[in-house]
């Protein structure tokens, strides 16, 4: 049985609001662009921050980011008035250099004949193939590996009877 936890009341007594204020507005503006009344409505309803967050407390708390590498541009027409986080210093950038690298280590992964690692490999490059810096290189990431066109439902499957020594006849009709 799970015992029950207290009361959340008094949990920000060991936080620095500051801190929390920070991140709170980083991850806010990274999910998406928000004006000065978005961004002071959503510190309100937050059970540490509460309305302790006025206009004044939100432009020091941008300048502290700013100050920490955040480009964050300032609110106007062109922008529906509100801030855009173009920058942070959290960003992964992923240069040409480091995509043929993992491109690379890919290639060397298929003479180890370890189709669940290399599976989980292209699942990763997959989730970051993203941050490649120009759509060729992104394409190296995802398509550019020999299980493309593999349906991996059957891949899969063949893995968990090779895990459990089961044999496995397959019938190619080509």
């Amino acid at each position: 049985m799970i015992p029950e936890h207290k009361s959340c009341a008094k949990v920000d007594n060991n936080i620095s609001k500051t801190g929390y204020r920070a991140l709170f507005l980083l991850l806010s503006l990274i999910k998406s662009p928000k004006t000065r009344d978005e961004l002071i409505e959503l510190f309100s309803k937050d059970s540490i921050l509460g309305s302790d967050v006025s206009k004044d407390t939100l432009t020091i708390t941008i300048n502290t980011l700013k100050k920490a590498d955040c480009i964050i541009s300032r609110p106007n027409r062109k922008t529906n008035n509100k801030y855009v986080l173009k920058s942070h210093p959290f960003n992964i950038h992923l240069t040409e250099e480091n995509v043929y690298a993992l491109h690379s280590l890919r290639e060397d992964i298929i003479t180890l004949n370890d189709f669940e690692l290399l599976i989980y490999l292209n699942n990763l490059y997959f989730k970051i193939a993203h941050l490649a810096p120009t759509t060729e290189l992104q394409n190296l990431l995802l398509y550019k590996h020999p299980l493309n066109g593999v349906d991996y439902k059957i891949l899969n499957e063949l893995v968990i009877y090779t895990n459990i020594n089961k044999h496995t006849n397959i019938s190619y009709n080509s």
